[in-house]
């Protein structure tokens, strides 16, 4: 566990996040026993195929189940529903008019349809409604890849513009709003999902919309600056290319990189994390939906951390103090030099001669080995940990455990537990040449 020295409720980047990672609006679904006995569960049909859903539950949730896919810019499931990009409409029978899906309660018997004629003709409309003032900068936009615009039109549009292009609305491009990131104002479709996030989730207010009819922009409030320290997030919100990030901007195309599933070790919130890396270098960390621990959501200084993971300061091989220098070792050599010194540290001059500093960026896989050894090697003792400095200047430091003294255990088995579990700690350091996991591969 880690605790914060004189850090506030309201911190700037201090490295420790455990208490006040941010949480998305409460919109939680009735779904206990007292609910489901006054509300039977409702069955709903979406394009001939049956579900039963809370009752509560809204027509995208319900196909998101279903593993149908409604087409939507606006809705994000950690924030309130806007409704207003107009592009899930779907047709619903009994009902005159097309319905927007995210705002569209389930009722028992409901019958669904996301790709009917009435509802494709719907799609193509808006989406050529929200591109009549895009601009044409899909070769050149940090979006490419994973752009719904992009994606959305090659699904569901496919068809020539009917508007000209000199007369399309101009505004504002790569303007810096924020330490990490740029907004683009002619490439927002104004789903407003950054305005809530920062309304909602961060309670900072930085940005809304501004002017009216086709002249809406979206753009800082008056005085402010997007820095809050979870300002990254709206980039991976932004369903377009208006919010892009100026850490990763022009550095990759995403087709190029892997993804991979891990946790952030900045802080011991855990947050759930992907990575994307590419030949052993790490682009960028992006949140990994867990309810549990950090909802949809990272902070900026776990969101910058993989840049201590890598680089030339970085030790990749272990070193060996020689008469009159440092010497390069393997992994074996290493960890049998250091239990045997440790071993004859002990044997000399008694379990209160060695102590074990474990730092506060390890994993919790080295921390376990360490703690065994320590419990083996050196009873009674204690295992303590490095403070490390926030980015605000705030110390973090660890709290210091007490070891349960371990039963009267024979030199010679002291010595093969050691061995075996450096032989563990050694098949954890191999792991580092793949960028698998933050908080055991990537130390």
């Amino acid at each position: 566990m880690l605790g914060a020295v004189d850090a506030p409720r309201h911190h700037r980047f201090s490295g420790f996040r455990a208490l006040t990672t941010p949480r998305s609006p409460d919109r939680c679904v009735r779904t206990g026993a007292t609910s489901r006995a006054r509300f039977p569960v409702p069955t709903i049909e979406i394009d001939g195929r049956k579900v039963e859903v809370p009752d509560g539950t809204t027509v995208i949730q319900a196909g998101d189940r279903l593993g149908i896919e409604i087409p939507h810019y606006c809705y994000h499931p950690g924030l309130t529903i806007a409704g207003n990009c107009r592009m899930c409409l779907v047709e619903i029978e009994k009902m005159p008019k097309l319905q927007i899906a995210c705002n569209t309660r389930v009722t028992d018997g409901m019958v669904v349809h996301t790709t009917s004629e009435k509802t494709k003709t719907a799609q193509k409309a808006v989406l050529e409604f929200l591109l009549i003032n895009h601009p044409i900068d899909c070769p050149v936009c940090d979006q490419a890849g994973e752009c719904k615009l992009q994606e959305y039109y090659m699904d569901y549009d496919r068809q020539r513009s009917r508007f000209p292009l000199p007369e399309k609305v101009r505004k504002r491009k790569a303007k810096p709003i924020g330490p990490l990131v740029i907004l683009d104002q002619e490439r927002c479709i104004l789903c407003s999902r950054c305005v809530r996030f920062v309304d909602e989730v961060t309670h900072t207010s930085e940005l809304g919309f501004y002017e009216r009819g086709d002249h809406v922009e979206l753009d800082l409030a008056p005085g402010k600056v997007l820095d809050n320290p979870y300002s990254g997030n709206v980039v991976d919100i932004c369903p377009v290319g208006a919010l892009t990030s100026r850490d990763f901007r022009f550095h990759a195309r995403v087709w190029y990189l892997e993804r991979t599933e891990s946790v952030c070790g900045a802080c011991a919130n855990g947050c759930n994390i992907e990575i994307y890396h590419r030949e052993g270098r790490i682009y960028r960390f992006q949140p990994r939906h867990n309810a549990a621990v950090n909802q949809y959501w990272m902070c900026d200084a776990g969101r910058l951390s993989y840049r201590d993971l890598q680089g030339e300061g970085r030790l990749t091989q272990p070193i060996v103090r020689g008469e009159n220098e440092f010497l390069r070792a393997t992994w074996g050599d290493a960890l049998r030099a250091t239990a045997g010194r440790l071993r004859d540290l002990a044997r000399a001059h008694g379990p209160g001669a060695v102590g074990i500093v474990v730092s506060a960026h390890a994993s919790n896989e080295e921390i376990h080995l360490l703690r065994r050894i320590a419990a083996v090697l050196l009873p009674p003792t204690q295992i303590g940990g490095c403070g490390r400095w926030g980015v605000s200047g705030r110390l973090v430091v660890p709290r210091v455990w007490k070891l349960r003294p371990p039963n009267s255990i024979s030199p010679s088995v002291q010595m093969r537990r050691i061995t075996s579990m450096a032989s563990s700690v050694s098949s954890l350091r191999s792991s580092k040449s793949t960028p698998r996991a933050a908080n055991s591969g990537l130390r």
